[in-house]
């Protein structure tokens, strides 16, 4: 049982069974990787405290177990509380992370999500993760090519550990899929994702596990997208933890009330990270250039001097307003340039190129 605020949904014993029939299990997916084993690892050690056979009906545990997000509280009963007492024993509590959801059908409401971001897909899916079906919870504990086996309470009144559920009948018959875990890979399913080993992969990686940058769409994130001065801006005001500005009004003309951007821009001007393009301008839909980026995190970063005064690149001037800043982020590993003697301070600036800068002066 589920009692979410004022809404409860009773978690009764049917489950689709269709789900549970054998899979092929010789083969683990080539997808697996180090972490989702470490989860599996995790989840396993709990047998012994949490065997076959123990007693765990509807009312257990009594009093329910209480499953902390962001903002709101579910208090848990039954299948449904052992799968979140699992996943937090074996992954920890993240109570300061947002939740990130994953669906299969289109209703999402069911949390108090009016939109859900990130959908359903088999490759999304993780051992930790918690699929529920029509009245019936379980946690994946193991990952396979076909299959995932699982962890589940009341399972005819008790605990049940290795069952099968097939790819198949997961993606026929389960409602959604919730994580409240941070992991490692992304969890959208954007076809245009930097590789492993890609040197934009981990700031992509980290600006979307921890919302600094939206999608382009459903399934483009857009990391070869060019950004605009007020994307640049946005960014870095989310990787700050997007406080709220004193400021309440702006000389830019070219800002306004209803801009999504606002409240940043309003921040960076607080913060002295922009003065504008002109006195009552800040030209939000210009392309950013790479050394206006670098410049914006360099003052985000309290204007830093750099440690000497070198050659820096080819093409830039010891002139040039971004002079210093080229060369605290060149001293500092943020960049390297785009070749060994050009920083190019004048093109038009990537996704993945401003999210990489950022990601290597704040980490996320």
């Amino acid at each position: 049982m589920i009692k979410f605020r004022t809404l409860s949904f009773m978690l009764a014993l049917a489950i689709c069974i269709h789900a549970f029939i054998p899979c092929a299990a010789a083969t683990v997916n080539s997808t697996q990787t180090a972490t989702q084993q470490e989860i599996t690892d995790a989840i396993l050690a709990l047998q012994e405290e949490y065997p076959d056979g123990m007693i765990w009906t509807n009312q257990s545990p009594s009093p329910g177990y209480l499953w902390v997000f962001p903002g709101s509280l579910w208090n848990m009963s039954g299948c449904a509380a052992f799968a979140a007492l699992i996943q937090d024993s074996a992954i920890g509590s993240y109570k300061e992370l947002p939740p990130s959801w994953q669906r299969i059908n289109a209703d999402c409401r069911y949390g108090g999500i009016s939109e859900c971001t990130v959908p359903y897909s088999w490759d999304n899916l993780w051992p930790g993760d918690i699929i529920r079906f029509e009245g019936h919870s379980v946690i994946v504990v193991e990952k396979r090519e076909d299959c995932v086996t699982v962890a589940e309470g009341n399972y005819t009144g008790t605990v049940k550990w290795g069952r099968k559920l097939t790819k198949t009948g997961i993606e026929n018959s389960a409602k959604y899929v919730l994580t409240r875990f941070s992991k490692a890979e992304p969890l959208m399913p954007y076809t245009d994702l930097p590789k492993p080993g890609h040197w934009s992969y981990a700031a992509v990686t980290e600006a979307i596990l921890n919302d600094i940058a939206e999608p382009i769409s459903a399934t483009l994130f857009g990391p070869n997208e060019k950004c605009t001065r007020s994307d640049v801006i946005a960014f870095l005001w989310a990787a700050s933890g997007r406080p709220e500005p004193e400021l309440n009004e702006l000389r830019f003309t070219d800002v306004p009330e209803e801009a999504t951007y606002r409240t940043s821009v309003l921040w960076a001007v607080e913060q002295g990270i922009t003065s504008g393009t002109s006195a009552k301008t800040f030209s939000p839909d210009a392309l950013c250039t790479r050394a206006q980026a670098l410049t914006f995190l360099w003052r985000a970063a309290g204007d830093p001097p750099a440690r000497t005064e070198k050659y820096v690149f080819d093409d830039v001037a010891v002139n040039k307003y971004y002079y210093s800043s080229v060369l605290w982020a060149l001293e500092n590993g943020i960049t390297s340039g785009t070749s060994a003697t050009t920083f190019s301070p004048d093109r038009s600036i990537t996704r993945a190129e401003a999210l990489t800068f950022l990601y290597r002066i704040k980490g996320f």
